[in-house]
């Protein structure tokens, strides 16, 4: 499952003595110096069971053809220093902002949810833990892949425009976080197309589980032309 990045309730406040701005949201901004111009915060796994009775699975995100299945999220939640080195009127309506990012702060999250049939047997568990397992592998080292997707906006000036500065300035943070959050989202992509391999290995072996995990991150570092021992920690 693919995370998409949504930005909402994004709230700004105009300090006009010194032509800085204030955002406070899942994407915000902040005045105040913060040291290093990268910082990457990563919260803890987060794994979730739900029961539910296999004759009326109600509303759980299965397919006609699964007994159960394993949802992840890769959460990205950015914050940002920046400055605003232009300010333009183009009409009574429309203002053009320019921002420059002076620092870039990146909050992870990782929930996942089992969603599991009442009396499900042990090999049906173990085999969605596999998929469990693979997350916590790949986001072991999300703090690397993170802090270059934060990096990438450090320095950059960000432009838009709308009808009041507020609005432009709005804008122009968002597309930052675009930047941001959608190059973090490929470890996403990754645990996805591994999981497809990890389902595909069990389909046809039944192994041991551990060993069909290893096996899928080894097939999937071949597929990327990459040493098994990068995606493999």
């Amino acid at each position: 499952m693919l995370h998409v990045v949504s930005i909402r309730d994004l709230q700004i406040a105009i300090d006009h003595s010194v032509k800085a701005l204030l955002c406070v949201a899942l994407t915000s901004c902040t005045l105040a110096g913060c040291g290093s111009p990268v910082s990457v915060k990563k919260t803890p796994l987060a794994v979730k069971t739900v029961l539910f009775d296999p004759d009326n699975p109600g509303n759980t995100p299965l397919t006609p053809d699964e007994e159960a299945v394993t949802i992840w999220s890769f959460g990205c939640k950015t914050d940002f220093d920046f400055d605003i080195v232009d300010n333009t009127m183009l009409s009574k309506d429309d203002v053009m902002v320019t921002l420059k990012i002076s620092s870039s702060k990146i909050t992870l999250t990782a929930p996942i949810t089992v969603f599991l049939p009442k009396g499900a047997s042990e090999e049906l568990k173990r085999h969605e833990d596999g998929h469990v397992q693979i997350c916590r592998r790949i986001y072991q080292d999300a703090e690397k892949e993170a802090g270059i997707a934060a990096a990438i906006v450090v320095g950059k000036e960000y432009q838009a425009s709308g009808k009041t500065v507020e609005e432009a300035c709005r804008i122009a943070v968002e597309r930052a976080s675009a930047d941001v959050c959608l190059r973090y989202h490929g470890i996403s992509h990754s645990v996805s197309r591994i999981s497809d391999v990890y389902d595909s290995i069990y389909r046809t072996e039944h192994g041991d589980m551990q060993a069909m995990i290893d096996k899928a991150f080894s097939k999937y570092s071949v597929v990327r032309g990459v040493s098994p021992e990068t995606v493999k920690k």
